[in-house]
Order: structure tokens, then sequence, then C-alpha cells
């Protein structure tokens, strides 16, 4: 597959997507109570505040889900 400066900017823009709390539950495939039980424990992504609203990297949620997925395999 040939990477053009479009295709690059397209994942580089990816990678500093922010997605809402409703977008990573779904990742984790969690409810949105399950993941504030989470947060409150300190055992989720780390998130920013825009305001009032969380949002969360994409690039930083999947590598947590990675993190947890390597820490379960051993």
């Amino acid at each position: 597959m040939h990477v053009t400066a479009n295709n690059r900017m397209g994942l580089d823009m990816e990678k500093k997507m922010l997605i809402d709390a409703k977008e990573v539950a779904q990742r984790l495939g969690v409810s949105l109570r399950k993941l504030e039980y989470l947060i409150s424990d300190g055992n989720a992504p780390l998130f920013m505040r825009i305001g009032r609203t969380r949002k969360w990297r994409l690039k930083d949620v999947d590598e947590w889900i990675e993190i947890l997925y390597q820490k379960s395999s051993k």
C-alpha cells in the first residue's frame, strides 16, 4: 500500500481525534455506568476536560486497551 501525504495526514488526524464517554464505553464493551466506575476507581484511560465534557484521545484509549490485553494474556 502506497502512503501519500493525504493518507499520512489522515492517519495523524486519527491519532489526535478526541472521542466522548459513549464512544470510549463502546470501544471497551462496557456501559456508561461501568465506565464511570472505572474512572472513579482510577482504572480508565486518561482523559481531559473541555468545559464539563470529558474527552479522550483515541490513540490513548487504543493503547490502554492494548496494555490491558497484554496483561491479561500473561
